[in-house]
């Protein structure tokens, strides 16, 4: 029985020693952990301070949370969500607003020329894609058009009548399929973005969506664990800015300084790209509408290459002049959106509407982020992050190669990740216990040589 018990003793110390090198280096239970990223459009930095949100508290204390997250300029939908998943200004990937106008394609909407202004673009599910691994898109601005010849695995196309627990429902199966499961999902919600524009940030209208969104938030935990996908799933909750409202008093209306059928406006309120209809015209119309700044106030006027270098769409799409709004104003395309809503919604009351666009160093125009997963430490707290980083977390997360570059910075983004320093305890018990192990394999040889002999005898 002795010589049964030795060997044994040898295991265990092996065993020992393989998980004290195991914590000594870091390692934990995914070796290649999932991600899912979702988007609450228009979720603004102060709506957790309403008491409507229990879930993304208790979230945020068993990961991470950042208090503002700031987005890119024009602080649009459309823009933003495409910074997000490349990485890159909006004057390198092209995205300037939801509506441009292009001077190849002139008037563009939501379609592939409006997202395929740069071939290099390699959004982060194409990269996951080109890495070997399976990427959902769940209704993200600009997942439809292919990149580098490639698309997402799985995907689903923007559909308003699909509710948000219908969306995670089939995000789950995309995670659980058993011959090809997703390592990455992008998921998009439209809300509150869409009620605040209709009736302001404040009302109950609003609320009401923030408890939605709240829910939704506890539906995929409480899906994830259903699914056995907790703990190797990391999970980023964000919004790709804020949002502010604003009285329907405050229009700027700068027509009555231009003369009709001279130039067309493309995009919304509070950035508006003007376009000559005469390339001859452009100082004209531009020393008119710097005439309406100084009378009438609360907005500036720029030509395409005086834009603030910070801002980073000085390109083609953005101009050739361009007129934003300060914080709390807007233009006169707004009395266009109040007849869209009684038009559509049969909505007469008058007052307050939700906008965004202004200036990105507003900090009502930042979102949020809160991360949980076994990339992220639990209850870290920072008071601001870029959204032009995120994409080099994604590739840490995801563990990706031949990363493009970016116009974020890598050490800015690992700053949400779990530090993993090395354990010099576990490294000295392991050495311990190597060295114990040595010792009882020799004593061992030696009982083993002086037995045989003995046999002899």
């Amino acid at each position: 029985m002795k010589l049964v018990r030795v060997p044994v003793v040898f295991v265990c110390l092996l065993i020992s020693i393989d998980q004290a090198f195991g914590a000594a280096i870091g390692q934990g239970e995914c070796k290649t952990p999932r991600l899912l990223l979702v988007s609450y459009d228009g979720f603004s930095n102060d709506y957790f301070s309403r008491n409507l949100t229990p879930n993304s508290e208790a979230f945020q204390k068993e990961g991470v949370y950042v208090k503002r997250l700031r987005p890119v300029f024009p602080t649009k939908t459309f823009t933003n969500h495409f910074t997000i998943v490349t990485g890159v200004y909006p004057e390198v990937h092209g995205v300037s607003a939801n509506e441009v106008y292009d001077r190849v394609h002139g008037e563009l909407h939501y379609g592939a020329p409006l997202f395929e202004y740069n071939k290099d673009i390699v959004p982060i599910w194409t990269l996951n894609e080109l890495a070997n691994g399976t990427s959902g898109c769940m209704m993200w601005p600009g997942f439809d058009f292919p990149y580098r010849n490639t698309t997402c695995t799985y995907s689903q196309k923007f559909d308003k009548n699909v509710t948000m627990k219908a969306r995670v429902d089939t995000v789950m199966k995309w995670f659980t399929d058993k011959s090809k499961p997703a390592n990455f999902v992008v998921l998009y919600a439209d809300q509150p973005d869409k009620t605040g524009h209709r009736f302001g940030t404040t009302g109950i209208e609003m609320n009401n969506h923030i408890k939605e969104v709240d829910e939704i938030t506890g539906y995929i935990q409480e899906q994830l664990k259903l699914h056995n996908l907790t703990s190797c799933t990391n999970v980023i909750h964000l919004s790709d800015h804020g949002m502010i409202e604003v009285n329907a008093s405050n229009v700027i209306d700068f027509s009555p300084f231009l003369e009709n059928g001279t130039y067309k406006t493309y995009g919304t309120s509070p950035v508006l790209q003007i376009v000559p209809e005469d390339e001859g015209a452009i100082d004209e119309i531009f020393n008119r509408l710097v005439n309406a700044s100084n009378t009438l106030g609360h907005f500036k006027v720029f030509k395409q290459p005086n834009l603030p270098e910070r801002w980073h769409v000085k390109m083609p799409r953005f101009g050739p002049i361009v007129a934003v709004a300060d914080l709390n104003y807007v233009f006169q395309d707004l009395y266009k959106a109040i007849e869209y809503y009684k038009k559509t919604y049969n909505q007469t009351r008058a007052g307050f509407y939700g906008v965004h666009g202004y200036d990105n160093e507003y900090p009502e125009m930042s979102g949020v982020l809160m991360a949980k997963g076994p990339s992220f430490p639990q209850g870290k707290v920072l008071d601001k992050y870029e959204n032009i980083d995120l994409y080099n977390l994604f590739v840490k997360i995801l563990d990706l190669p031949n990363a493009p570059r970016t116009n974020g910075s890598y050490e800015r983004a690992v700053q949400l990740l779990e530090e993993k320093p090395t354990n010099t305890a576990a490294i000295v018990v392991a050495i311990i216990l190597l060295l114990i192990v040595v010792a009882c394999l020799i004593v061992f040889i030696i009982y083993r040589r002086k037995r045989y002999h003995c046999m002899w005898f």
